[in-house]
C-alpha cells in the first residue's frame, strides 16, 4: 500500500471525506492491503453505532411487478414463475410470527404491485402499529407518488428502502426500461423530504460498471445523506436478459461495504442477502462495517416464489432461524440488539 492510499484511509476515517480518485484507489486494494481498510471500517462501526446487530424480519408479500428490470427474476416479462399476492390477513399473520420471534422491525417488500393501493398499504401499516406499537415498519414498494409516500408516513411507517442500483445513467437506462436515474433519485429525495429514514444502495458487478462508477455510487449515498446503505453483488437469474453475466465479486463488494461505513458513519449498513449467499458466511460483512441482517418471514410456500435472484430456501421456523443467526453473531463477539434499530439511536 502506498503512503498516499494509507493517508486517504486515515482521512476518510477521521473526516468522512474522500474524492472519487481516492475511493477508486481503495477499491483497487489487494487482499493484504485491504485489511487496513476493513479494520478502519470495523472500528468506525464500533465507535459510531456499537456492537449491536439489528435483525429485520422481511415479509415479501407479492411477487407481482409492473417493471421489466433486466436483472430481476420478478420482472414483468418473466412468464415462467408463479405469481402470488398475500392477503392482508396473511401479511398480518406473518408480522405476528415475527413479533413473537422477537423481531422489532418488519420490512414489507414486494414487486411494484399497484393492487396494493395507497389506502390498502396505509391500512396494513396502521393495523401493525396499533397491534405492535414497539415495532418499526419499513416499506420497500418501489417508485410511488409523493402523495403515497406522505400517506404511508402519516399512517405510521418509519422507513423506506429504494436502491438506486447504479449512479451511471447509461447503465441505469439499460437495466430499467421503465424508469430513469433522475426519476429514481427524485423518488428518493421525496422520501427524505417526507421524513422517512430513507435507505438506498447499489449492486456490484453490473455489466459496464467500473470502479469509478462504484466510487460515484458511494459519493451519491453520502451526498443524499441516506440513513441506510445496502450493497451487494449482482447474482444472475436464468429468466432475465442478464442470465449470462457473471456474479459480482465478493471481495469488491466487501470493500464497497467498508467504504459505505466510512462515508456514512452512523448509517444502518446491512450484510445483504446476495453477499451472504455468495460468500456462504453472514459474518463477513459484519466484520467490515455492517450492522444489520434480514431474514425472510413470509410462509415457506411464498418464500420459494419470491426470487429476485436464485437463493437457497430455508424452510425453518423464523424463531429457529433467529437462534442460528444469533449464535453466528455472538461467535464474532457481537450481540443482537433488542431495540428497533433506528438511525441515530443512542446505542450506549
Amino acid at each position: 500500500m502506498t503512503s498516499a492510499v494509507r493517508k486517504s484511509i486515515n482521512q476518510l476515517f477521521n473526516k468522512g471525506q474522500a474524492t472519487q480518485k481516492q475511493l477508486i484507489e481503495m477499491l483497487d486494494l489487494d487482499e493484504e492491503d485491504a485489511k487496513i481498510l476493513f479494520e478502519a471500517a470495523d472500528q468506525k462501526r464500533k465507535d459510531m453505532v456499537g456492537d449491536g446487530v439489528h435483525l429485520r424480519a422481511i415479509v415479501e408479500f407479492s411477487s407481482a411487478c409492473r417493471c421489466f428490470c433486466a436483472y430481476c427474476g420478478l420482472n414483468a416479462g418473466n412468464k415462467d414463475i408463479p405469481r402470488y399476492s398475500m392477503s392482508d390477513d396473511a401479511i398480518l399473520s406473518a408480522v405476528e410470527t415475527a413479533h413473537k420471534a422477537d423481531y422489532r422491525t418488519v420490512v414489507l417488500q414486494s414487486g411494484e404491485d399497484l393492487s396494493f393501493t395507497q389506502a390498502r398499504v396505509c391500512a396494513l401499516v396502521q393495523r401493525i402499529k396499533q397491534t405492535y406499537p414497539d415495532m418499526a415498519v419499513t416499506l420497500s414498494l418501489g417508485e410511488r407518488s409523493k402523495e403515497d409516500y406522505l400517506a404511508f408516513k402519516a399512517a405510521g411507517a418509519d422507513r423506506y428502502l429504494i436502491k438506486h442500483e447504479t449512479s451511471d445513467p447509461k447503465i441505469y437506462h439499460l437495466l430499467h426500461p421503465d424508469s430513469t436515474l433522475e426519476k429514481r433519485l427524485q423518488a428518493t429525495q421525496s422520501l427524505i423530504d417526507t421524513g422517512f429514514q430513507t435507505g438506498g444502495g447499489f449492486m456490484i458487478g453490473l455489466p459496464g460498471q467500473t470502479h469509478a462508477a462504484i466510487a460515484d455510487d458511494l459519493l451519491l449515498l453520502q451526498k443524499m445523506n441516506l440513513r441506510m446503505a445496502g450493497i451487494g453483488p449482482f447474482i444472475p437469474h436464468a429468466a432475465t436478459p442478464l442470465r449470462h453475466v457473471p456474479a459480482g465479486d465478493i471481495f469488491l463488494s466487501l470493500k464497497a461495504v467498508a467504504l459505505a461505513r466510512l462515508v456514512l458513519p452512523k448509517a444502518l449498513v446491512p450484510a445483504t442477502s446476495s453477499l451472504n449467499i455468495l460468500a456462504g458466511d453472514i459474518t463477513l460483512a459484519l466484520k467490515v462495517g455492517a450492522n444489520v441482517l434480514m431474514q425472510k418471514a413470509e410462509p415457506e410456500n411464498f418464500r420459494k416464489m419470491y426470487e429476485i435472484y436464485p437463493k437457497p430456501l430455508d424452510g425453518s421456523a423464523l424463531s429457529d432461524i433467529r437462534k442460528r443467526v444469533t449464535d453466528k453473531i455472538e461467535s464474532i463477539g457481537r450481540y443482537v440488539s433488542g431495540t428497533r434499530g433506528d438511525y441515530g439511536e443512542d446505542v450506549w
